[in-house]
């Protein structure tokens, strides 16, 4: 009875893990900033939209689109508007204020254990206390589905914030799905990066501290700039009034340590102060641009640095000027990879274009910067543009088809890869983007992708996948009467369950498992939510619960290497016994737990007095046990040798031959004589 196969038709079912990416591709397409200029790239390059209403002169911007690159929300670091271009109704962000201080204040994501809902990190002046890293909640499900911030979710101080100077950044965790949110402290008693780990869970209240090489006074409200993070997640650069900070960064720990101060050079031997500072896409490069204040005509400065060297004196020689025009103050890594920057003269004029680095990843002049590369149309970009989280991923889709096999895989990859290569966990690969492969047998698979990026970066994802062509319900099965057994088909998602009993034609269950104690055949038969459906029958049998008949006294003695020897006997027939075995006197080898028809095994007592035995028998018809009884077996120990001697005559005459006849007790089939006279 065991596997009986139906003609309906074979059921696939596959369990897989989609590990997610940080962000949907689409969700940054859309920049607002500036006075209410706004640029998208949806079609590849960037085009100037005018439908943005925010006002943001110093920075602060940030906003948010949804994966097919709709925008949600966006902010100017005081007000929240939703796609409509209209404040939320309580679209205040609580303790920001504006200030002319040309930092990046805002980040944005979305949560991650709800995708109806975003986070703004920000820091600013307002509130109480004043000066605090503060986060709010932004719930699209409010106001009609445009979204709001909850009042008692609006401008929370993040613990341990406090003096958190004007820059905020955020980046992906190492896992590619977590995201730490970091900023840079400045206190009575410290100097340091705060990195704050956001996952499922929410906002770790725990910082990581990392030290900085520059002390700040306590009143630095306008120390910093900017504060970035390279897309490999490997390199943090802070632009400070005077420095910038170059640092390692640890996508798994948060960690951040720093190497050394980037001074960029001097103007007329003045210090050029850093506004801002941007990575390569491929973290090769460092872009910092610098002010140079009355003494340089208020012109600004765009320098490129050798991103990969760590000595500091060799790092610095890599610096190449690109730009020593008013133009290019905030730097923005964009979708396309080029790194764009605002264009302001001061706060009261400015520039409607932004320029560009074409191609940041080029050394030198080969990076191609160009001053007024997209005009906005009458709109000003000021002195920010609207950051936000980098993200890498590499996710696997895979169909599942009903009668076959075949499983089609999709790679879903970025930045674009150079390198794919797929393990099916089968002992076969694939380099092809998007294989099509044969699983030959049903089992448990490990499906990973490995991918190394056009950046030289690598991730490697992993989908446990489990083949299965029909659900397996065990052996058949037997239980004492009155008695009951559970049979399980198997998970199934979204799938339905239907167990009928064959020998009567009814519907007895509709879940996963089924609890049967009436002896028949079942059935059951699964349908997946592709309609793929096929089943698997057992057998239930009942028995009476069996005795032990063997005649009491259960008892037995044998001598030392002899065999127990002992025939079981049950009613009704047919049981199988088990049986454990324990020492109860004396010292006595060679039993052990078993089971069979007949306990056979010889016992030798190593001891010149008896020892027993005692057999714990239980016995068994399929799942059905009766009561266990002992049976007590006692080892007599063998004698040892003896023997006698005759003589063939006595007092016989001098000179006589005498025969002397050795006569053995217990000396076995083979006793060996040695002999001695006197």
């Amino acid at each position: 009875m065991k596997h009986f196969f139906t003609l309906l038709s074979l059921l696939g079912i596959i369990f897989s893990f989609h590990p997610k990416p940080c962000y949907a591709q689409k969700e940054f397409y859309n920049w607002y900033f500036g006075d209410s200029a706004g640029v998208s790239y949806m079609t590849g390059s960037p085009v100037v939209f005018l439908s943005s209403k925010m006002w943001a002169p110093s920075g602060g911007s940030c906003n948010i689109s949804d994966s097919l690159g709709s925008i949600l929300f966006y902010s100017d670091f005081i007000n929240v508007y939703n796609r409509h271009n209209v404040v939320m109704p309580n679209g205040w962000l609580n303790g920001s204020m504006a200030s002319m201080s040309f930092v990046k204040q805002t980040i944005a994501f979305r949560q991650l254990n709800d995708h109806s809902k975003y986070f703004i990190f920000y820091t600013g002046l307002g509130g109480s206390p004043p000066g605090f890293l503060r986060y709010s909640v932004i719930d699209m499900n409010l106001d009609g589905g445009l979204g709001d911030l909850p009042a008692a979710q609006n401008g929370l101080p993040v613990p341990g914030g406090y003096r958190a100077l004007h820059a905020v950044t955020a980046t992906c965790h190492h896992n590619n799905h977590d995201v730490w949110v970091v900023v840079r402290l400045a206190s009575t008693d410290s100097n340091y990066y705060s990195s704050y780990l956001v996952n499922s869970a929410g906002l770790n209240a725990t910082p990581v501290f990392s030290n900085s090489h520059l002390l700040l006074p306590t009143n630095a409200n306008w120390g910093i700039q900017c504060i970035k993070i390279s897309r490999d997640g490997t390199k943090l650069a802070a632009a400070y009034d005077h420095a910038v900070e170059f640092c390692n960064f640890n996508t798994t720990t948060g960690k951040i340590t720093p190497l050394f101060l980037v001074h960029p050079p001097q103007c007329s031997g003045h210090d050029l102060q850093p506004i801002s500072a941007e990575f390569s896409i491929d973290s090769k490069y460092l872009y910092v641009s610098a002010a140079g204040g009355t003494a340089c005509a208020s012109r600004y400065f765009l320098y490129q640095y050798d991103a990969t060297i760590t000595d500091s004196t060799l790092f610095l020689n890599s610096a190449t000027l690109l730009s020593n025009e008013n133009r290019c103050h905030m730097l923005q890594l964009a979708p396309d990879g080029k790194i764009y920057g605002s264009s302001s003269f001061n706060q009261t004029s400015f520039v409607d274009s932004l320029c560009a680095i074409n191609n940041p990843s080029f050394s030198g002049a080969a990076c191609n910067y160009q001053s007024n590369v997209l005009s906005l149309q009458g709109r000003g970009s000021r002195f920010a543009l609207p950051d936000y989280v980098e993200r890498y991923y590499a996710l696997i889709y895979d169909n599942v088809p009903c009668l076959t096999r075949l499983v089609n895989f999709t790679s879903a990859v970025w930045p674009p890869a150079d390198t794919i290569r797929w393990d099916f966990g089968d002992g076969m690969q694939s380099s092809l983007p998007n294989p099509s492969h044969m699983f030959l047998n049903t089992g448990s698979y490990t499906v990973e992708l490995y991918v190394r990026h056009n950046d030289n970066r690598t991730d490697t994802t992993r989908m446990v996948i489990n083949i299965l062509l029909k659900p397996d319900l065990g052996p058949d099965r037997t239980v004492c009467l009155g008695d009951s057994a559970t049979f399980d088909a198997g998970a199934c998602p979204g799938g339905s369950f239907l167990w009928k009993n064959l020998g009567t034609g009814a519907t007895v269950g509709t879940s996963q498992k089924f609890k049967a104690g009436q002896a028949g055949t079942y059935a059951v038969y699964v349908t997946n939510p592709n309609n793929c459906v096929g089943s698997d029958t057992v057998q239930l049998m009942t028995t009476p619960v069996p005795v032990i008949t063997n005649t009491p006294p259960l008892v037995k003695t044998i001598c030392s290497g002899e065999s127990t020897n002992i025939a079981l006997t049950s009613n009704p027939a047919g049981a199988m016994f088990h049986w454990t075995a324990t020492l109860t006197s004396g010292n006595v080898t060679g039993y052990s737990a078993d089971s069979g028809l007949v306990i056979n095994q010889v016992l030798t007592d190593q001891l010149a007095s008896p020892g027993t035995v005692t057999y714990h028998i239980t016995p068994k018809v399929g799942s059905c046990a009766g009561q266990t009884v002992d049976f007590l077996v006692t080892v007599n120990p063998l004698d040892s040798v003896k023997v006698s001697i005759t003589a063939s005559g006595n007092n016989v005459c001098s000179g006589t031959s005498v025969t002397y006849t050795a006569t053995p007790t217990f000396g076995g089939t083979t006793p060996a004589y040695q002999w001695k006279v006197n």
